[in-house]
């Protein structure tokens, strides 16, 4: 995973030391990198740093170890010391990881979740400063080894792809391509005196309020 910026970069090495694992923290300042960070499985086996994200800040980080099926978030405000958020368990058998680039939604597939490997994709949203005990969604096609979750894609915002290479739904070794987009709450809320305010949808600077279809004179 890397920081928008380039400067950046977080690299996953599952098969260290008897497949432990280990994900390596570079920063490029002024005109080289240097390594400085590293995080570690926590026992043999564990093939942390399966795969790994980045938010656009750099600033935040998901991890995978696909050997003891948990999921590891993990955030820094220098970019050399990380502190362990949030892990997550319960899969199957995880694969991919992929964190917002807002750094506040991440998602992790476990293709060969459900009776019969259809495969989900769990999805985590911080709220609050805070990440939940548990996922905010899961998506599942429910379709007989669909392997749902193989392949993932997320926007800046945490709208998401999830890819089942084995859903036959439109025909033999077809496959398919499952879009979610996360739903944005807007709330229009007045402070008793004389304030009006928008949370989470961006007004232009004038003397009229746009909400959806209404509009309110300020």
């Amino acid at each position: 995973g890397m920081n928008s910026a380039g400067t950046r970069v977080a690299i996953g090495a599952h098969k260290y030391s008897s497949s432990t694992g280990r994900v390596y923290i570079w920063n490029y300042s002024g005109s080289s990198w240097s390594h400085d960070a590293t995080l570690t499985g926590h026992g043999s086996s564990d093939k942390f740093g399966w795969d790994v994200d980045m938010s656009n800040d750099g600033n935040t980080i998901v991890v995978s170890a696909r050997g003891n099926d948990k999921v590891y978030i993990y955030d820094t405000t220098n970019g050399t010391s990380w502190t362990e958020r949030k892990v997550y368990t319960g899969y199957t058998n995880i694969s991919s990881v992929q964190i917002s680039g807002d750094g506040t939604t991440v998602v992790a597939g476990d293709p060969e979740g459900g009776s019969s490997s259809t495969g989900y994709s769990y999805v985590y949203i911080k709220s609050n400063g805070s990440w939940p005990s548990s996922h905010d969604k899961r998506i599942d096609p429910n379709r007989t080894a669909g392997f749902n979750g193989q392949a993932l894609a997320i926007s800046d915002t945490g709208d998401i792809i999830s890819g089942a290479f084995g859903d036959a739904e439109s025909g033999t070794q077809r496959g398919a391509v499952y879009v979610c987009e996360k739903a944005v709450v807007n709330v229009l809320t007045f402070d008793g005196y004389n304030k009006l305010s928008l949370t989470n949808t961006p007004t232009n600077t004038s003397s009229k309020l746009f909400l959806g279809s209404n509009v309110y004179d300020i």
